[in-house]
């Protein structure tokens, strides 16, 4: 995919190998055209038209889903030396659209994956953290523990209101079709928080 190092890229193609680069889905639109890519690049039409139908009918199931209200989702990274959020025109975004949820830090400005200081976190003030699930063995990801053990942070309406959500690393991460597989998860662990507070859907206004 366009994450890759060109250098790798580079070189399989300078050793004779097909190289065939998704781009970033940050649309469902990005969704059919890579699939269609690839089933007439590897001679699996119909293979990809079946995905294609697959992935629309799960997409209206969680539009038909969605929250008359929905809440205000900010995914958040930090390892200890500064915070990202994924912005608007980014997979995530498409991910937390697709849940139904409203992705606060596009509504914030936010373009891309973009620095997120504390302050402008403060700031946005989130229904929801979105996070990367710990890895093995791990209670909690590096950055729900930096949420959980930051003062400056105590004060956030997801933090004290324990509305945390991790998502499997493979999906917090995808970069394909797997988004929509992502939205679903994030979907039901957002329904399954506890109750939202009644400014909920204002959280990034």
């Amino acid at each position: 995919h366009a994450w890759q190092l060109g250098d790798a890229t580079r070189l399989l193609e300078d050793a004779g190998v097909a190289v065939h680069v998704l781009p970033e889905v940050a649309a469902v639109e990005d969704l059919w055209r890579a699939l269609d890519e690839l089933g007439a690049r590897l001679d699996a039409r119909e293979r990809a038209a079946a995905c294609v139908a697959d992935l629309r009918r799960r997409c209206d199931a969680l539009a038909a889903a969605a929250p008359a209200e929905p809440p205000a989702v900010v995914n958040y990274t930090d390892f200890g030396t500064g915070g990202w959020a994924a912005g608007a025109g980014t997979s995530l975004d498409l991910v937390i659209r697709l849940a139904g949820l409203r992705n606060a830090a596009a509504e914030a400005g936010l373009e891309g994956h973009a620095q997120l200081d504390l302050e402008r976190l403060l700031t946005i003030d989130p229904d929801v953290l979105l996070v990367s699930a710990p890895e093995e063995g791990s209670a909690l990801g590096a950055s729900e523990r930096f949420l959980r053990a930051t003062p400056a942070l105590a004060q956030l309406s997801a933090v004290r209101g324990e509305r945390i959500v991790a998502l499997p690393a493979r999906l917090y991460g995808t970069n394909s079709q797997f988004v929509v597989e992502a939205a679903e998860e994030l979907a039901r662990r957002v329904a399954a928080l506890p109750t939202l507070p009644a400014s909920a859907g204002e959280g990034a206004r």
